[in-house]
């Protein structure tokens, strides 16, 4: 059988944050098609290894610091390498691409890198990489880029973007969704905001409590949920009697959206494809989001979710799906039928599958 490696420091079996979401997608496709190894570098507290792993892969942990203990990482990982007969090998993120001094010829190397991430606002990625101290110029990264056999985006625009330079060695990898099925309820009281502590959630989040929030008006009786890690950074004055729930972090998001009647994610800065975006329309949540958060997805614009840039614009949709049943409805089919032709698994990770084979 096909023997596949993924190195990463992400405990994307708990997957709160999109790096650790789409690590996720990534493995369950090569445990599908590839015998797969998992490498977890890092101090990993005990209480992760447990049955949260994937049953049918083998995963290694390396119980080393990312940084200071580098060379003992690339040692251990070339050894493994070299005696056995991987086909592919995936760097989990940029900042782990020394591990391509242990990757021999034979072994097809791809860097999973999720952006450009020399083209953000470095404070919107503080947050994720602040314990590594880790920045990147333009030119830095596409050195990088130059050393893996393949490199994989998730947005299209990254994939055009950069296409230029190296086309044949550039993969869009979109990111699958996973239908699942809620019933949509007649009476809407609940709308939910799920998000990790980043940036871009803090401030966007804020945004909403302060500018739409506070302007519904009482006598519908709904409830904010927030779900994740971000509910331990909300400025307390802007929950402060106002129907606010934090119900901080949730492993069970099936859970999660069982109880949403309505989801929001209110983006305002970073525009980026939105994972969160393609897993609440795979459970078929009618969805208002923002224009910059609905890259790659603009064909289910109005049919699949409804976009709102501005307050006012937001506190309407809002109302109006509390209202109207039959909308909601349509939206949470629109939403399924949206994710089955556009962002299914097969579909997503033709190209890898390709390789992988080939």
């Amino acid at each position: 059988m096909i023997k596949s490696m993924i190195i990463t420091d992400v405990d994307f079996w708990k997957p709160k944050n999109k790096y650790a979401k789409r690590l996720s997608s990534v493995t369950s496709f090569l445990i599908k098609h590839s015998h797969l190894s998992i490498i977890l570098v890092g101090n990993k507290q005990v209480s992760t290894k447990t049955d949260s792993l994937p049953k049918s892969a083998d995963i290694l942990f390396l119980d080393n610091d990312i940084l200071s203990d580098k060379e003992k990482n690339i040692a251990s990982i070339k050894r493994l390498l070299e005696f056995d007969d991987y086909k592919i090998c995936i760097i989990g993120h940029i900042y782990l691409s020394y591990f391509l001094q242990s990757i021999p010829e034979k072994v097809i190397s791809i860097l999973n890198a999720h952006e450009i991430l020399s083209k953000k606002n470095p404070a919107n990625s503080k947050n994720q990489y602040e314990r590594l101290n880790f920045t990147l110029s333009k030119n830095t990264e596409y050195k990088v880029h130059e050393l893996f056999t393949y490199v994989m985006f998730i947005c299209k625009n990254d994939y055009e973007n950069i296409l230029h330079d190296n086309q044949e060695k550039i993969l869009l990898i979109a990111h699958p969704g996973s239908l699942r099925r809620h019933v949509i309820k007649e009476d809407a009281k609940i709308i939910g905001f799920t998000g990790s502590a980043s940036f871009t959630n803090i401030y966007s989040i804020s945004w909403f409590l302060d500018k739409v929030w506070a302007k519904i008006p009482e006598d519908k009786s709904i409830t904010l949920n927030i779900y994740g890690e971000i509910c331990k950074h909300i400025p307390t004055a802007l929950i402060k009697g106002k129907n606010v729930i934090l119900r901080g972090d949730h492993d069970n998001m099936l859970e999660v959206y069982s109880e949403i009647d309505i989801a929001i994610n209110p983006r305002m800065v970073d525009p980026d494809f939105s994972i969160k975006n393609i897993e609440i329309l795979a459970n078929g949540i009618p969805l208002i989001t923002t224009t910059i958060a609905s890259i790659d997805l603009e064909k289910g614009v109005e049919s699949a979710f409804l976009i709102a840039d501005k307050e006012i614009d937001f506190c309407d949709l809002i109302i109006k799906l509390i209202n109207d049943y039959k909308a909601r409805k349509v939206l949470s089919i629109n939403a399924h039928e949206f994710i089955n032709n556009n962002f299914d698994e097969n579909m997503c990770f033709k190209e890898l599958k390709e390789i992988l084979i080939s």
